[in-house]
């Protein structure tokens, strides 16, 4: 009996603590973000839910966007609007951190035994510890990731081994072409499709491989070497012999401008991020995924990997133990299994284990690393041009059957011409 008066005296007092435990105080976050209602659909209502202590005020970059949003003007912005909390696209990550603005959140994933970490898809976090040159300065709760698409159904039709994980592109290119051999109607079939311009898909591919068209200081042009040759000389033959289709070239399949060609059931083969999914669990075929092509030197590729948000902590905040807070629980647990709840296939989320219930290879989203690729030297201006002229170039010598070493010759003149501008 004693017992029992103790404890219920002891409950009562724990009670009692608490109800003289002071409310926590209303905190505002600010938070530079691309739209207000967006914030607060996919993150701040959630938040103020389980926090109700916690708001958000979002100084919208929507306007900037829409002018054309730079890396100076981000910058000033940062400044000018002293935001707690910052998402940063992950074209201007890399200059945000060199400027200083942004906490490095690395001794706060240490004091937060909670958060799991471990959990995180790791080749991710190896890509942010990549950009914040060993720290990490902003997480995300999504990021989208490439893959090699494939149709199933082609495959089984023609009695071809599906593709595997860790191809190399020459497999790739090999593989588009022996199914377009197969195919009996080639007027309106394609082996292998790339879903942006031809001299897009020649720098992805040499990315992966660690090959630059110009040098890391922006000086001079670096596309008339071997390197080259080797990625060039397959797209031109895989375009030549009908095997490799880029959206230049593949409108005439196509119901509709807005439609992506591979859900048309005639593609064999696509390399192209997750949100490629999204419309795809309504295909008429069976299909499914393996790893981005990859260097065979080297299972690293440099373009597998894109954050989707990134949130960092700006180093002039006077809240940054709130603001740590959101960028905890927006990438944990809790958080993640809301997400996944709401069948949104277009992104990936961070933390592993929560697409298992989907009956594709979802691992090889996860499964590759990525690799450190130098910054870009050049202005996007000068970058626009290039990829526009070089592109123009590849389709000339295509339909003039020029040589692979004057093509290289020639795009090495152009590109040097662009970069002393």
């Amino acid at each position: 009996m004693k017992r029992w008066i103790l404890l219920l005296a002891f409950i009562i007092l724990m009670q009692s603590g608490c109800a003289n435990k002071p409310a926590e105080s209303n905190v505002t976050l600010r938070i530079l973000y691309f739209d207000t209602d967006e914030f607060m659909t996919k993150y701040g209502n959630v938040y103020h839910t389980k926090f109700p202590n916690i708001d958000f005020e979002v100084i919208p970059l929507s306007e900037y966007y829409k002018e054309g949003l730079s890396e100076d003007t981000l910058k000033q912005l940062i400044k000018s609007e002293q935001p707690d909390l910052v998402y940063v696209e992950e074209t201007f990550f890399d200059s945000i951190i060199s400027e200083g603005l942004l906490v490095s959140l690395d001794s706060y994933l240490k004091k937060s035994g909670d958060f799991k970490i471990e959990e995180v898809n790791p080749h991710l976090l190896e890509y942010l510890r990549l950009k914040g040159q060993g720290e990490i300065y902003a997480l995300t709760p999504t990021f989208s990731a490439k893959a090699l698409f494939y149709n199933k159904t082609l495959f089984d039709q023609y009695g071809l081994d599906y593709p595997v994980d860790q191809m190399s592109w020459g497999d790739v290119f090999k593989s588009a072409s022996t199914i377009t051999n197969y195919a009996q109607n080639k007027s309106d079939f394609v082996g292998l499709f790339y879903d942006k311009n031809l001299f897009d898909m020649a720098v992805d591919m040499a990315s992966s491989q660690g090959v630059r068209y110009v040098d890391p200081k922006g000086g001079k042009a670096t596309i008339n070497t071997s390197s080259w040759e080797n990625i060039l000389s397959p797209l031109l033959e895989g375009i030549k012999e009908g095997s490799l289709k880029t959206r230049e070239n593949m409108n005439q399949i196509e119901d509709s401008p807005e439609d992506f060609p591979f859900t048309s059931g005639k593609i064999a083969l696509t390399v192209d991020y997750s949100y490629l999914m999204k419309d795809l669990f309504n295909a008429d075929f069976e299909w499914d995924i393996v790893t981005a092509p990859v260097d065979p030197a080297n299972s690293k590729s440099a373009s597998a990997i894109m954050p989707s948000e990134l949130f960092g902590i700006y180093s002039g905040s006077s809240k940054v133990e709130q603001s740590w807070k959101f960028i905890q629980y927006i990438n944990g647990p809790e958080f993640a299994s809301t997400y996944q709840m709401g069948d949104d296939y277009s992104v990936l989320l961070s933390r592993e284990g929560y697409n298992n219930h989907i009956d594709k290879n979802w691992e090889s989203f996860y499964n590759i690393a990525p690799s450190d690729t130098p910054n870009n030297p050049l202005s996007a201006e000068q970058d626009e041009m290039i990829f526009k002229v070089a592109n123009q170039k590849l389709w000339d010598a295509i339909n003039n059957d020029a040589n692979i070493e004057d093509l290289l010759s020639s795009m090495e003149t152009e590109i040097q011409n662009i970069i002393e501008l």
